[in-house]
Formats: structure tokens, C-alpha cells, sequence
């Protein structure tokens, strides 16, 4: 479990914190939040008179504080959502503001701050000590970290799922978090609480196909699977908006780069420490002893200078009329029958 489901968790539990503060370039975690605590921190019947959403370039912290000390009307607990929080915080005068209401705050409150961005030292290290403050920074999520990302959801959802079904929906969402909960949400509707979520059922349901997609083109390229690769690349030039070039090429730039590194490792022996060392999920290593067996070191070498070289051609250099069919046949002779 991850720190922000047991946060979530926490807030389900009706177990609140008086000031919840959601920052960072990654938006998803601070609106997911915040709808938990609308949903679970005052009762429905109350939510006109103890539920209040500002806005912070439409208010100030005094205000805000000052209605924060008041006692809730119906309910046992008054909950306040501020977004656009970063207005409030220009002035070091509202962080020490927000520090000392910390130092003692209203027991019948809840105040939950939704700061746009990353904020400065002086905030992180004033707000962050305190323990009656969630204060939670939110990092974008690279692409090989999505779909662990998505097997939190599928807990979260109370699914269980195995990993090629979250790699095919990091396929479709890319790094858009709140597009994966929405296909969540679709799935609940249809399927039964702690049923399996399989690769049938993602293509039946969202519609990606569990055998044509992006991550099954690479493998088929890491085990140099000529037939299979071909069949792929014929289906993605029937469609190619939905398949891109270049997300195809980065994929597999990313995953020969990283071949590169297990071949140098130290660490085979240690698999903890080799994912670490990758930086991928101890599921692919697998996929990595195996490819490593069908590319050297010295021929990973030569795919990573074609992947370079077509990237280059994608993006219009040195291409001529090289349209997407051309360039997805250079890569699958090029890389397969490297040599």
C-alpha cells in the first residue's frame, strides 16, 4: 500500500486530519483527495451549511482562518476545500500564518488546501513538520511507472488484476492519470467487486487489443520474433493517430537502454537490486535475461543507433518520402536483423 492509499484510506475511515495541503506537478492525488474528503467529512444533510469551497485567488487567509475557527451548523465537522491555494502562499506573513493555526487547531474543521505546483523550501519545510497537517507532494509519474500506478487503482477499486492488464491500459492513458481512474470507474460498472481484471476483458470493455498493442510489439522485437512483428506493424498502419511512431520508438529507446544497463550490471544475481538498478518493476526481468540473450552488448549497441536515427527521420530530418509505413518496416529489418 502507498502512502497516499493510506492516506485515502484514512479519510474513508472518517480518521481526519484538522489541514490537508495537496502541491506538486502531478494534479491527479490532490483532486482524488479532495473528493474523498467531500465525500466522507460531512454528512449529506449538513453539506449546505458545513461544506464550504473557496478559491484562493478570490479570498484571503485571514478569512479562511477565521471562518475555520467557527463551529460547524448541522454537522459534527465543517470542511473547507480551498483551491488555486497558491494565491494564498506568496508572502512568507501566510506561511507563518498557517504554521501558528497548526500549533492549535479547531477540532470541528477540516481544511483542505489544493496548491497548483510546486511549492518553495520555505513552504514545504514550515508546513511539512507539523502533525496536524497531510502535507503531500505529487511528482509527475514517468511512463514505466503507470502501470504500477494502475495496480494501485485496481486495488483501490477492489479488482484484482494481473500486470499485462495495467500495461495495456498505460498503453491507452499514456501518463493521464485521471483518464486511467475514468476507465476504472467503466470497469466497475460492469464487472463484480474482486472479480479478476484480465487482457479479455480490458480489450472487451475499453476496447485495446491485448494482442496488437505497443507493449506486445516490443516484445515481439526483444525476442526478435520477425512474423509477429510484422503482423503488429500491419495492424498499427491500418490506424497509425492511435499508434504513433514516436511513442513506439521511445518505448523501445527506453527499453534498449536499459538492455544496455542490465548487460553491464553487477547485480544479475540480486533481482531487488538489479529492478532497482534498472529502474523497472521486478515483473520485466524476465523479458530482459531473455532479450539479452537474443541481443549482445555490442548488437544493443547498433539497435540503439537505428532508434536514434529513426527518431530522427519521424520528426522530418533526413526522411525524404518516408511515410509511416516505411519508416515502422526500417525499424522491425533493422533492429531484428541487426547484426
Amino acid at each position: 500500500m502507498t502512502k497516499f492509499q493510506k492516506i485515502l484510506k484514512e479519510i474513508r475511515s472518517g480518521a481526519f486530519h484538522p489541514v490537508y495541503f495537496w502541491s506538486g506537478e502531478e494534479p491527479y492525488f490532490g483532486r482524488k483527495a479532495e473528493a474523498e474528503l467531500l465525500k466522507h467529512v460531512v454528512d449529506e444533510q449538513a453539506k449546505t451549511f458545513d461544506e464550504i469551497i473557496l478559491y484562493g485567488n478570490e479570498t484571503s487567509l485571514d478569512d479562511i482562518l477565521l471562518q475555520a475557527g467557527r463551529f460547524p451548523m448541522m454537522g459534527s465537522k465543517q470542511l473547507m476545500v480551498v483551491r488555486e491555494a497558491q494565491y494564498l502562499f506568496k508572502k512568507d506573513k501566510a506561511v507563518q500564518q498557517l504554521k501558528n493555526y497548526l500549533s492549535a487547531p479547531h477540532d470541528t474543521t477540516v481544511i483542505s488546501f489544493r496548491y497548483s505546483g510546486k511549492p518553495g523550501a520555505k513552504i514545504k519545510n514550515a508546513l511539512s513538520k507539523s502533525q496536524n497537517i497531510i502535507y503531500h507532494e505529487a511528482k509527475p509519474l514517468y511512463e514505466n511507472q503507470v502501470a504500477d500506478f494502475i495496480m494501485t487503482l485496481f486495488e483501490d477499486y477492489g479488482f484484482q488484476a494481473d500486470y499485462k492488464s495495467a500495461l495495456m491500459m498505460t498503453q491507452l492513458i499514456g501518463t493521464d492519470l485521471s483518464r486511467a481512474e475514468h476507465e476504472l470507474e467503466k470497469l466497475s460498472l460492469v464487472l463484480k467487486e474482486n472479480e479478476k481484471i484480465t487482457p479479455d476483458k480490458i480489450e472487451e470493455y475499453i476496447g485495446i487489443s491485448k494482442d496488437f498493442n505497443v507493449f506486445e510489439f516490443k516484445t515481439a522485437i526483444a525476442e526478435g520474433n520477425l512474423k509477429k512483428a510484422r503482423q503488429i506493424a500491419w495492424f498499427f498502419q491500418q490506424n497509425p493517430k492511435e499508434h504513433p511512431i514516436l511513442m513506439i520508438l521511445s518505448i523501445l529507446y527506453n527499453f534498449f537502454s536499459k538492455l544496455y544497463a542490465y548487460h553491464l550490471s553487477k547485480n544479475k544475481s540480486n533481482r531487488g537490486l538489479l529492478a532497482k538498478e534498472l529502474g523497472v518493476n521486478p515483473y520485466f526481468l524476465k523479458e530482459y535475461e531473455q532479450a539479452a540473450r537474443v541481443y549482445p552488448m555490442k548488437r544493443v549497441s547498433r539497435v540503439v543507433s537505428v532508434l536514434r536515427e529513426l527518431d530522427l527521420k519521424a520528426k522530418g530530418m533526413n526522411a525524404g518520402s518516408a511515410g509511416y509505413e516505411d519508416l515502422m518496416n526500417e525499424l522491425i529489418f533493422k533492429v531484428i536483423l541487426s547484426s
